[in-house]
C-alpha cells in the first residue's frame, strides 16, 4: 500500500481523509497514487455499507483511470457507479455519475450519447439546485457540441466558465479553459485557441492545477 493511517479503525473520517488526499494528488497530476488512495477509501465505504458514498467512489475511480490513460477501466467504473446509484433516491452522486458518463463519451468524440447523458445530468442537477454539477454537465455538452456547431459549443462552455468563476470553482474553470482551447485546436481555430491557452495556462499554473496545465501545454505545442 502506498498510504496508511496509524489508526486502523474503519471510520467515515478515515475514508474522508483518503478521498481528500486522492483529489489533491489528482490535481497535481500524481494519478497513480490518487487511484490507490481512492481505492482504499472505497473499500472502507463498502465495508461500512455506505452505498451512495461507495457509488461516488466508483465514479471518482472512473475519472482517475481516464486521467491515467486507462480508458477501459474508466468506462467500467463509470457503468458500475451508475448501476450502484440508480436504485437509490436520486441525488448528487447520481447526477455526477451521469455527467461523468457524458464526459467519457465527449472525450471519445462520441457526441450523441455525450449530449444525452449531459442533459440527464443537467436536469437532475437543476432539480437538486447543484451549481457545480450544472457547470460540469454544461462543459461536457458544450465540448461535445463542437463537432456540430463550434460557435454554439464555445458559447455553452463560456457560460459554464462564467458560472464557475462566479462561484469560485477553480478546477472547473481550468477544465473550461482547457476544453475551449483544445477544441479550438482540433477545429483549426488557432487564434481562438491561443486566447484560451494564454488565459487557461496563467490561471491553472497560478493554482498548481498541474493536471490541466500539462494537458494544455501539450496541445499548445
Amino acid at each position: 500500500r502506498l498510504f496508511s493511517l496509524t489508526d486502523e479503525t474503519e471510520s467515515d473520517e478515515r475514508a474522508d481523509l483518503f478521498e481528500r488526499l486522492s483529489i489533491e494528488l489528482y490535481l497535481i497530476d500524481r494519478v497513480d497514487p490518487a487511484i490507490e488512495a481512492r481505492r482504499q477509501s472505497l473499500e472502507i465505504r463498502q465495508r461500512l455499507d455506505q452505498l451512495e458514498k461507495a457509488g461516488d467512489g466508483l465514479r471518482w475511480l472512473s475519472r482517475l483511470h481516464w486521467a491515467a490513460g486507462q480508458r477501459r477501466d474508466a468506462e467500467t467504473r463509470a457503468d458500475e457507479a451508475i448501476a450502484a446509484l440508480e436504485p437509490l433516491p436520486p441525488g448528487r452522486a447520481l447526477a455526477m455519475a451521469m455527467s461523468n458518463k457524458s464526459q467519457l463519451h465527449m472525450l471519445a468524440w462520441d457526441e450523441a450519447p455525450a449530449i444525452a447523458w449531459g442533459n440527464r445530468a443537467l436536469a437532475l442537477a437543476e432539480q437538486l439546485g447543484d451549481v457545480e454539477i450544472m457547470v460540469h454537465a454544461l462543459t461536457n455538452i458544450g465540448s461535445a457540441m463542437a463537432l456540430i456547431d463550434f460557435d454554439s459549443a464555445l458559447e455553452t462552455i463560456q457560460r459554464a466558465l462564467a458560472i464557475a468563476h462566479e462561484r469560485g470553482l477553480d478546477e472547473h474553470m481550468a477544465r473550461c479553459y482547457g476544453n475551449m482551447a483544445t477544441s479550438a485546436v482540433m477545429f483549426r481555430q488557432y487564434a481562438v485557441a491561443e486566447r484560451w491557452f494564454e488565459e487557461g495556462l496563467a490561471f491553472s499554473q497560478s493554482l498548481d492545477l498541474d493536471l490541466y496545465s500539462v494537458y494544455m501545454m501539450g496541445f499548445r505545442s
